[in-house]
């Protein structure tokens, strides 16, 4: 799955640890790239992490890129706080842009 393939990358963080979640959510732009990556990555390990742990894929329960930038903007909200270097990474046919700008 090329960089063109997806539009929105969320690692949450764990505000205690200042360490991410080992959990990620992507947003693929179809169907069909979405599947192709479940078929690739489900079952992977983690290349370069210590640990023996296996990808483990399934699809969210939010769906697409404005509902995806609205559930971070809520979570936002509801902690009165902006984390600008947790935001989620936003794409527009793989050229990057600003969460707050998609």
């Amino acid at each position: 799955v090329g960089r063109v393939g997806f539009d929105f990358v969320y690692v949450p963080r764990d505000d205690c640890s200042a360490t991410n979640m080992s959990y990620a959510f992507v947003n693929f732009v179809d169907g069909a790239t979405a599947r192709t990556a479940l078929r690739r990555m489900s079952e992977m390990r983690w290349a370069g992490a210590q640990s023996e742990r296996f990808m483990k894929v399934m699809q969210a329960h939010t769906q697409g890129l404005v509902m995806n930038l609205k559930r971070f903007e809520d979570q936002v909200a509801s902690k009165r706080r902006v984390y600008l270097e947790n935001a989620p990474l936003v794409f527009e046919r793989g050229v990057y842009v600003p969460w707050d700008a998609a």
